[in-house]
């Protein structure tokens, strides 16, 4: 009887690795276990792959599996998963911030004028905080970022990049998603758009 090929489910956003090497490293074995014969994704009750026994287990609540050495844990005392590196890091906040100029934002029903005045007291509270630079104008509370074509709009609310829902489009004058109905919010799904470089 075959035996079944797993590979990690990336879908799930609780995982993270330890650099960015380890980062490629999953990318790719997850690409080339896919390629095997009676290859299988993990499904999502138990979405994460171990390399050591090929299986499918799941972590404790409020733990992170890491894809580098195969165990469940916590981000370090002030850091933070960051899902574009899927590193535990700290947040940068008061360095950067996303310009209110930057295309394709999106701000789910909250008013420009609103994101003007938190951005007024951040400069207050940080007087060295600088817009992103055009190239990377978005910022996910880690780094200054570019959204991927996939993903091409960014929620000022959840700072991440993110697609307007079905049934909807975007409309760069007001700045939101909308169908017929009026304003229809954007929420990201971070660990499909982080798993969609595959």
């Amino acid at each position: 009887m075959p035996i079944t090929q797993y590979y990690p489910n990336l879908n799930n956003v609780n995982w993270v690795v330890n650099n960015a090497i380890g980062l490629q490293l999953i990318l790719n074995i997850t690409a080339q276990r896919k390629s095997l014969t009676y290859s299988a994704m993990c499904p999502s009750a138990t979405p994460n792959w171990n390399a050591n026994n090929n299986s499918c287990g799941v972590c404790p609540s409020g733990q992170l599996w890491n894809y580098n050495t195969y165990v469940c844990e916590t981000c370090p005392t002030g850091t933070f998963i960051n899902y574009k590196s899927r590193i535990c890091s700290h947040h940068l906040y008061g360095v950067w911030e996303t310009s209110l100029n930057a295309p394709n934002l999106i701000f789910n029903g909250i008013s420009l004028a609103q994101y003007q005045s938190i951005q007024a007291k951040a400069a207050i509270t940080y007087p060295g905080i600088a817009p992103c630079p055009s190239g990377t104008p978005y910022f996910d509370g880690f780094n200054c970022i570019s959204c991927p074509p996939a993903f091409p709009f960014f929620s000022m609310q959840n700072q991440a990049c993110t697609t307007c829902p079905a049934g909807s489009v975007y409309k760069a004058n007001l700045q939101d998603c909308f169908n017929t109905l009026g304003i229809v919010h954007a929420y990201p799904n971070i660990g499909k758009m982080y798993s969609s470089v595959l």
